[in-house]
Formats: C-alpha cells, sequence, structure tokens
C-alpha cells in the first residue's frame, strides 16, 4: 500500500488536485487492512488502513473511510474521522480531532486540536487547542492549506480557506483569515 501511495500521489500537480481526488484512494480500500497495532479499547470502524508500525491507544477513535500511513501514532482520546489521510510518521495526541482532511508526513497536533476540512503540508506543527478549518463553514468545499514546516501556535485559529505559507509562523491565539491572502490578525 505504501508504494501504491506515493505513486497515486505524484500524479497530482498541487493540493486542491490530491485534496478533491483522496476518494480514488479510499475506494480502493475494500476492506479493513490494519499492519499497525491497535491496543484495547481503541475503536476502530469502516474502511480504515493502519500502515506498518503505527499505533493506536486505547481511548482512540478510527472511523473511515481513511488511510494512517506507517510509523504513526494516534495518543488516546484523538478521534480521525472519514474521508482523511494521515501522513508517515506523524502523530496525533490526546484529544487531537481530524476529519475530511490531508495530513501530509511528520505533521504533529498537539493535544485538543482541530483540523477540519483542510490539507496541512509536511512537517507542521499544531500546537494544542488550534483551530484549523471548519466542516461547519458557510461554504464547505473551502479548504484551508498550510504549508510545509509551518507552526501554528497555542490556541490559533486558521479559518475556512486560509492560507498559511511554508516555513510561517502563526503566533498563539491569533486568528488568521486570507481567503485571498489579505487579513492576519494578531
Amino acid at each position: 500500500m505504501d508504494d501504491e501511495f506515493e505513486k497515486w500521489l505524484s500524479k497530482f500537480a498541487t493540493l486542491e488536485d490530491l485534496f478533491s481526488s483522496r476518494d480514488q484512494l479510499y475506494a480502493k480500500l475494500g476492506r479493513q487492512q490494519i499492519e499497525g497495532t491497535i491496543e484495547d479499547q481503541a475503536i476502530v470502524s469502516g474502511l480504515v488502513y493502519l500502515g506498518r508500525n503505527s499505533h493506536v491507544k486505547s481511548g482512540a477513535v478510527l472511523s473511515g473511510p481513511l488511510i494512517v500511513g506507517p510509523d504513526c501514532v494516534i495518543e488516546c482520546g484523538a478521534r480521525i474521522l472519514g474521508r482523511s489521510f494521515i501522513g508517515t510518521g506523524s502523530q496525533l495526541r490526546a484529544g487531537s480531532f481530524v476529519s475530511d482532511s490531508i495530513v501530509m508526513n511528520r505533521c504533529t497536533l498537539c493535544e485538543n486540536s482541530v483540523v477540519q476540512n483542510c490539507v496541512l503540508g509536511s512537517d507542521v506543527l499544531v500546537r494544542a487547542g488550534c483551530l484549523v478549518g471548519d466542516a461547519a463553514a458557510e461554504t464547505p468545499d473551502l479548504v484551508a492549506f498550510v504549508g510545509d514546516g509551518a507552526r501554528l501556535g497555542l490556541g490559533a485559529i486558521i479559518c475556512p480557506g486560509s492560507i498559511v505559507a511554508s516555513s510561517d509562523k502563526v503566533a498563539a491565539g491569533s486568528i488568521v483569515r486570507n481567503p485571498k491572502g489579505s487579513e492576519v490578525y494578531f
């Protein structure tokens, strides 16, 4: 599955193309495929792929369709809901929540962070209490993008349709509302 995913991923010129086409990959999941470990009291339902050496701790919830790549850690109380992809080596800490999103490789979502309807590039740090995107947005097809290596400070809010550039640092408590790249509040 890992080689197949990398081949599939290379077909997309932009993250927007990837986000809108991910159902192609989920369609290839004909059944649950668990290559990692799942502790007792973790809940895994629906079409879920869990990559090798990934670990789902007791109290975590995974509800497919979704893919968790290899070498990931999903801690107690973390929840990943349908139409989500978690890349290689990512960590979802206690109470974090991901829905309808793509989280690329080596991302860390700290305690009680919420990621909905968005794309996080590789090596992104989402500190505790952040809200990135929003499933209840007035325009649900508005996707938030966070570039590779970005750092989101404690409690930062990234509004639907906003873009955080690669390697940007968003200060704690900031609100980023820039569908056209125009408004950032600190």
